[in-house]
Order: C-alpha cells, then structure tokens, then sequence
C-alpha cells in the first residue's frame, strides 16, 4: 500500500474516531439531562401535592373554626 493510501486511511480512522467520541459525549449529555428532567417533574409534581394537601389541610381548618366559633375566615 503507497503512503498516500495509508495516509488517507489513516486520516479516515482518526475522523471516524473523533465522531465516535463526540457522540458518545452527546448521548452521556443527552442522559443528563433527561435525568435532570426527571428529578425536576418529580420534585415539581411533590410540591404541587404538598401545596393541594397544605391548602386542604387550611380548608378544612378554617371551616372547623367556623363551626366551631362561628367566625368566617377568608383563604387569600
């Protein structure tokens, strides 16, 4: 094989190479970030339920003091 054949093929591996690497990087970033994602629904969706339970735990304290006291109480 004449150098410039070995030069070429040479030149193909390295690219070849290099586009592996940069693909593998995407995809290790690719899975980053849709784990973030996850984490960040997760999170979000826990403090949506903490915020419906916490304003139905006020609910139902504020119309118990009612009953009890008569006294009306307005959720802002």
């Amino acid at each position: 094989m004449c150098k410039k054949q070995r030069d070429e093929r040479d030149s193909a591996l390295d690219a070849e190479h290099r586009a592996l690497m940069r693909a593998a990087a995407i995809e290790a970033d690719r899975d980053k970030i849709q784990r973030q994602f996850k984490v960040g629904i997760i999170l979000y969706s826990r403090f949506e339920r903490f915020e419906l339970v916490s304003d139905m735990v006020t609910w139902h304290f504020l119309t118990h003091c009612h009953q009890l006291t008569g006294i009306s109480y307005k959720l802002q």
